[in-house]
């Protein structure tokens, strides 16, 4: 994406943020999470293997509720520029 950015600085925009959600909302209309379960974090014979679990919501409500929710964390998180950086002076 790096090469995107030198090439496109205007069209793309990336931002950083740690955050538990991933996933994707279309169109204002429809929202769907997806949150893994790995078996290495569960005690022993609870969970057999890896789990994906997919939530999914068409409610307008719920789907405008996730998308503020998406906006004010990208707002609020540092350009990927300056996380670059950071990373950079830890390494």
């Amino acid at each position: 994406l790096s090469k995107l950015m030198q090439r496109y600085p205007q069209q793309i925009e990336i931002r950083h943020v740690v955050q538990p959600l991933r996933g994707w909302i279309s169109d204002g209309k429809r929202a769907r999470l997806k949150d893994v379960k790995e078996a290495q974090r569960y005690r022993q014979g609870q969970l057999q293997r890896d789990l994906s679990i997919y939530y999914e919501w068409t409610d307008q409500e719920w789907v405008f509720w996730l998308q503020q929710v998406f906006w004010n964390l990208y707002r609020e998180a540092p350009p990927a520029e300056q996380r670059l950086k950071e990373l950079e002076s830890i390494f």
